[in-house]
């Protein structure tokens, strides 16, 4: 799909459902997996946290979380598991849960932030997908999102962008 969209010879897909979390490049006629979720998937990292606040199923527990984390104002450290390319949420998703039990620091509003900044970061962000992009030299650069929340946040003006620094975390 990358390929036809872009016309890009060798693509690199991020690819993010439910069900799977993979960075995928294609090189020499063959599809690669540069680096995949260990556990559980973002959004299955989604729904359940979504499912432990009982949010809406309606539209999508994702998009529920989003408008939620809209009025979010304190970031939840929260843990930061990216080993090489591969990615683990299960830890997040326990910590986050923790805190959700008891609710008497942070807000539900402060968790669906926290939970989105983190678990994004993590997709986004791996400080070896840069070194590896440098060192495969691929042509162009893509990214796929099967998760309807990266389409949204995209259309959103770049001024409402929320950025975090997770250095400081």
């Amino acid at each position: 799909m990358a390929r036809l969209i872009t016309s890009a010879k060798n693509p690199i897909v991020l690819y993010v459902s439910g069900g799977n979390t993979q960075i995928i490049a294609y090189s020499q006629k063959r599809y690669r997996i540069f680096g995949e979720t260990i556990d559980i998937a973002v959004g299955n990292c989604l729904d359940r946290f979504a499912r432990l606040l009982k949010l809406s199923n309606y539209p999508s527990p994702g998009h529920n979380i989003e408008q939620l984390a809209k009025n979010g104002k304190i970031y939840v450290p929260l843990p930061y598991i990216v080993k090489g390319m591969d990615m683990s949420f299960s830890g997040v998703l326990t910590h986050i849960e923790d805190f959700a039990a008891t609710l008497q620091e942070y807000s539900v509003e402060d968790l669906c932030f926290s939970l989105q900044e983190t678990v994004f970061a993590m997709v986004y962000m791996p400080k070896s997908l840069q070194l590896k992009l440098n060192l495969y030299l691929f042509p162009f650069f893509m990214l796929t999102f099967l998760f309807f929340y990266i389409n949204s946040l995209l259309k959103q003006p770049r001024e409402q962008w929320r950025i975090v620094d997770h250095k400081k975390c």
